[in-house]
C-alpha cells in the first residue's frame, strides 16, 4: 500500500497524461506496482494564456471530475487533487 504524492494523471491539463486513455494505463500500472491512492498534483499557472485565477481551476475540476468516473468504475487508485 502506497500512496503516490506527485502525478500529473489529470488528462490534457498539462506535462503529464494526453488523455483519458494515457490517464487510464497510468493508473492500471500504478496500482499493480502497489500504490492505492494518489495526489493529482497538476501545475497551476493563472497568467497562462491570459486567464484569469478562476478559468484553470474549471478546467483542471472539470478534467478531474471525469477521471474520477472512470477510477470508480474500474476501482483504480484513489486520487485527491492538489496543485503543483
Amino acid at each position: 500500500m502506497y500512496t503516490d504524492i506527485h502525478s500529473h494523471i489529470i488528462p490534457e491539463v498539462d506535462d503529464g497524461a494526453c488523455n483519458m486513455e494515457e490517464s487510464l494505463q497510468l493508473l492500471e500500472t500504478m496500482a499493480a506496482q502497489g500504490i492505492t491512492s494518489l495526489i493529482a498534483t497538476p501545475h497551476f499557472y493563472a497568467e497562462d494564456n491570459h486567464l484569469t485565477p478562476l478559468q484553470p481551476s474549471v478546467v483542471i475540476s472539470k478534467k478531474f471530475a471525469e477521471l474520477q468516473e472512470y477510477v470508480s468504475a474500474e476501482q483504480l487508485p484513489l486520487i485527491k487533487l492538489g496543485r503543483e
